[in-house]
């Protein structure tokens, strides 16, 4: 059995399995960005405003990986093309920035945490360098001289990327509006300059449109919703990136990888990646059935890809009736009903659990595979 590469995950648009009414929305994006770009050869890249794109979907489902494909794409363009790029004295640049501290070189593409922005590590010693201090800042202002930095180093036809951008505080969002329509940003790390920065990309993701403000809605160029993977989509995600590892399955592993896999292509590497572990003390130079039960057991999943919450809720409601999210949340310690609410999408997708007026309640279909599970640990 061969060892898994480094990096499972699709880096084309050819790669990525289904979505296709996404990848031609980016793909449309990126060609009219080059048409722009060519069409105008004396203008100031700058001035070309950038789009402003909104991903929802559910958490795994490859947003992330999308925006990646996307910024990998308009990067191989711009250097092939000779497009032009910012020149800062003699800075360098990255293809894309590490997390690693705040951005202080040119990069092609960046991944920022809404939630982290308020928790970046903001030294003083980092403020020194921009001539400001951390003395009196407030954690809304702290966060927005972090997202200052990643704006500020973004280079032309550069992608931004905002993930659960819902997450942003409300003074986050506001300072977008400008960003995204006119392309003007107040530099606050820069002693509150303001300036035209546009010519490059915003991609944001959520998992939830409906936390965001009409005035951010609103300015998004496009907004793109991934839909739900059919079975046929899940069962080439676990051919195509157990092949991208040099894992072979069965069949009846591939059936079990999918029905385990949650409908969501992260869980289905994760599995993946377990499974190759599995396999190889096992010494199996074909991971079987069993083998993937056990892979998918160990991150927690068992028969019908239900967790051990999952199978809480089913069976709450199977006692309980029709019974509302606020009271699922307090009862199964979900902390938040927001928490529940997202975890609760595998249950509906799957039509176990449907929504009604007043609460959830169990299906047809629900019960049925809870009678099954119930058959299977007495043995029938």
């Amino acid at each position: 059995m061969t060892t898994m590469t480094a990096n499972v995950r699709p880096v084309t648009f050819e790669d990525y399995i289904a979505q296709e009414d996404a990848k031609a929305t980016l793909q449309l994006l990126i060609d009219d960005i080059e048409l722009s770009i060519q069409g105008s050869p004396n203008t100031d890249a700058t001035s070309l405003q950038g789009p402003s794109v909104l991903i929802v979907g559910s958490p795994g489902t490859g947003k992330t990986t999308l925006a990646r494909i996307y910024a990998n794409i308009l990067s191989q363009k711009a250097r092939a093309g000779n497009w032009p790029h910012y020149e800062f004295g003699e800075q360098g640049s990255e293809d894309e920035w590490s997390g690693d501290g705040l951005p202080n070189l040119l990069y092609r593409f960046a991944v920022v945490e809404a939630r982290d922005l308020a928790s970046h590590r903001l030294t003083e010693e980092t403020c020194e360098l921009y001539g400001r201090t951390l003395k009196g800042l407030s954690s809304p202002d702290k966060a927005k001289m972090v997202l200052d930095a990643y704006v500020h180093w973004v280079d032309i036809q550069g992608t931004l990327f905002i993930d659960e951008v819902q997450d942003l505080q409300p003074k986050l969002q506001e300072a977008l509006l400008p960003l995204m329509e006119d392309g003007l940003w107040t530099n606050d790390l820069l002693g509150g300059e303001r300036s035209v920065h546009s010519g490059f990309s915003l991609i944001a993701a959520t998992t939830d449109e409906s936390k965001l403000t009409p005035a951010l809605m609103s300015r998004f160029t496009s907004i793109i919703k991934l839909e739900p993977y059919d079975e046929g989509d899940l069962e080439e995600i676990v051919r195509t990136t157990a092949n991208r590892m040099g894992l072979s399955l069965s069949e009846d592993a591939v059936d079990v990888m999918v029905d385990r896999g949650r409908n969501n292509p992260r869980q289905i590497r994760q599995n993946l990646k377990m499974l190759e572990k599995v396999a190889r003390v096992a010494r199996h130079d074909i991971a079987n059935a069993d083998d993937a039960i056990q892979a998918a057991r160990h991150n927690g999943i068992g028969m019908f890809g239900l967790t051990n919450d999952d199978s809480r809720v089913l069976r709450f409601l199977l006692e309980h009736g029709k019974v509302g999210a606020r009271t699922l949340t307090d009862a199964l310690g979900f902390n938040t009903e927001a928490n529940y609410k997202t975890w609760e999408r595998f249950l509906l997708e799957r039509q176990y659990v449907i929504p009604g007026g007043g609460g959830r309640m169990l299906t047809t279909k629900g019960r049925d595979i809870l009678e099954l599970m119930d058959q299977s640990k007495r043995g029938l």
